[in-house]
């Protein structure tokens, strides 16, 4: 008997590069002469100024020096601002005392933070923007070093497979349109920042494109039209586009089961080895299932592909399921060293 599973195959990888003739303007913000427990000021080095904002805070920012750190607290806002109209801000690395004190995942601070640990980054082309505190903990900054630098051309493409001709760590504008749209295979759940997104021709991951305006949002089945700013890069194996502008919910517009989501057929687990299909829905036929390690496995003849269920699975393989062979269907992700 022929059965039918659906899994999600996938390892995901992000990785941000610096721009070109750039300049970096650091802030250590013990060495600025801000008095203990003193409201932040307006702090200005280079083409680079800092703005802070009490807003909707119990207490505006300041600095302490029990931890050498500038403390925003809930409600506060800062506001980081290139002087130069020739020198848009390009990347901003904040380091914290702590990751307790750093940018929460998952909550939006009203522009795509990469945290890591204490640090956190911002990368796009803006001459300014404002991060506002609505995480439930004070962030406190030690450091802050902005790189600000001179526009670059940046390429306009139309197609998903245009944008895979680009080298890795371009930056570019896709644009999608009704007689091209970016088809979403897969996303997660409604207010997901995250879908593999395919064209006729291929796929790609899109990454941090979807605002969380609750009227905004992504749906598995979808199209989406518009025009979008980002950066086209292959991580391990994994080709992603990565939006990188503070807001664009008047640019590109997710149309609700625009499609039904059909998956490449594919013979042999040996014709996923490559990066032909990364990204892609997919559907490997006649496959077996094996647990080895504590991981699942696909397995035909000699050949093995690793499971990844970002929504957990069974630690056993259920006796009706043993031994027999399976359609499975998933997205086709990486694994750390690049391949399937």
């Amino acid at each position: 008997m022929n059965h039918r599973l659906r899994n999600l195959l996938f390892l995901l990888f992000g990785l941000l590069t610096t721009g070109i003739n750039a300049e970096e303007v650091v802030f250590v913000f013990k060495d600025l002469n801000i008095g203990n427990g003193q409201d932040a000021p307006t702090l200005s080095i280079g083409d680079v100024t800092l703005t802070f904002d009490k807003s909707e805070g119990s207490n505006p920012p300041r600095f302490y020096d029990s931890d050498l750190s500038l403390r925003l607290y809930k409600g506060n806002k800062m506001t980081i601002s290139s002087t130069s109209d020739n020198k848009p801000l390009k990347k901003v690395v904040m380091t914290f005392v702590s990751q307790k004190y750093a940018p929460q995942s998952g909550v939006n601070y009203g522009v795509n933070l990469n945290t890591s640990g204490n640090k956190s980054t911002w990368e796009g082309s803006l001459q300014s923007f404002t991060i506002t505190n609505v995480g439930s903990e004070q962030l406190r900054l030690t450091e802050m070093t902005v790189t600000v630098g001179e526009d670059q051309i940046v390429p306009e493409v139309s197609s998903l497979t245009d944008l895979k001709a680009l080298d890795s760590g371009t930056l570019a504008w896709l644009s999608l349109g009704r007689d091209n749209p970016g088809y979403i295979e897969y996303a997660y759940d409604a207010n997901a920042t995250e879908a593999y997104v395919r064209d006729n021709a291929t796929a790609i991951r899109f990454y941090d494109f979807l605002p969380d305006d609750p009227g905004w949002h992504t749906h598995t089945g979808g199209a989406l039209i518009g025009r979008v700013l980002g950066k086209y890069e292959v991580n391990k194996g994994m080709p992603e586009f990565t939006h990188v502008d503070a807001s664009f919910a008047d640019s590109i517009l997710c149309l609700d089961y625009w499609h039904e989501s059909e998956p490449r057929k594919i013979g042999q687990l040996s014709e996923l080895a490559g990066s032909t299909y990364r990204a892609d829905l997919v559907e490997v036929e006649e496959v077996g299932l094996t647990l080895t390690g504590g991981k699942y496995y696909l397995s035909h003849g000699s050949d093995l592909l690793a499971i990844t269920d970002r929504f957990g699975h069974s630690d056993e393989i259920p006796d009706n399921v043993k031994g027999k062979s399976f359609n499975v269907t998933g997205i086709l992700g990486t694994s750390s060293d690049g391949n399937a």
